[in-house]
């Protein structure tokens, strides 16, 4: 939501008090939200005096104090935070492959999504041509690649924190840059409309039926404990478990 006001204010340059404001109170929630939803409100920042008229630059100067100051309030959990060293002790670092990885992970890790990602928008270039916005495309494109290389290095220089749920923050850049290379009344097309929600009803279904969605959900350290436990249990040894949830002695 954030990044919708920021376009509207610094792209769009459309004129109001009340879409500053809300870029305001969204950048603020998404840093009170999420450690990588703050890193997206920087890149937004600096995107700020990449791509926007520097007569603007007043406004995301201004929205960055407020926001600095309704942010000082989390600041000694954050400085806490930062002193342990995030969570480095239990999760790898990333592999080379991880962007390939991850790209299959966003698909659900399903041909066929894939495939009507693929097939669809190659219909569209054979059959109506367009030009490519270069500068929205790669406006979209620094949004959503930025704030990724920044965690991928981050993880295999200093400590570890990039996971595929934290990079979900970037698929809605991801998709819109795609959709970026065509035309608005051929996206907006009846027969593309309907293509697009036949691939996300696989994907629905993929992922809420296929992968037991609904199933209890259990972090992946406490599990494997219980695994063992389970594993190593004898007559002879007494096991005593503290737990918040029957799911892992059941």
């Amino acid at each position: 939501i954030a990044t919708h006001y920021w376009i509207r204010i610094f792209i769009n340059k459309e004129k109001s008090k009340k879409y500053l404001a809300l870029f305001i109170l969204f950048s603020v929630l998404s840093a009170y939200t999420h450690y990588f939803a703050l890193l997206e409100i920087v890149v937004l920042a600096m995107a700020t005096f990449i791509f926007s008229n520097w007569k603007l630059w007043w406004k995301i100067i201004l929205a960055g104090i407020i926001g600095f100051l309704a942010f000082l309030p989390h600041y000694p959990i954050t400085k806490f935070q930062m002193s342990v060293g995030g969570i480095g002790g239990w999760l790898g670092k990333p592999q080379d492959y991880f962007i390939l990885d991850l790209l299959f992970e966003y698909f659900d890790r399903s041909a066929i999504i894939i495939c009507g990602f693929v097939l669809i928008p190659m219909i569209l270039i054979i059959l109506k041509p367009t030009t490519p916005k270069i500068k929205k495309t790669f406006l979209l494109g620094f949004l959503s690649l930025l704030p990724f290389c920044i965690l991928y290095f981050y993880s295999i220089k200093v400590n570890s924190v990039l996971q595929f749920s934290a990079c979900f923050f970037l698929i809605p850049y991801l998709l819109a840059a795609f959709f970026s290379f065509f035309e608005t009344e051929v996206i907006q097309s009846k027969q593309i409309r309907w293509a697009y929600i036949s691939v996300i009803l696989v994907f629905l279904t993929s992922s809420l039926y296929s992968n037991n969605a609904f199933a209890p959900i259990h972090f992946a350290e406490f599990k494997k404990i219980a695994e063992y436990i389970e594993a190593h249990e004898s007559d002879s040894v007494t096991t005593v478990v503290a737990v918040n949830n029957p799911f892992y002695i059941n």
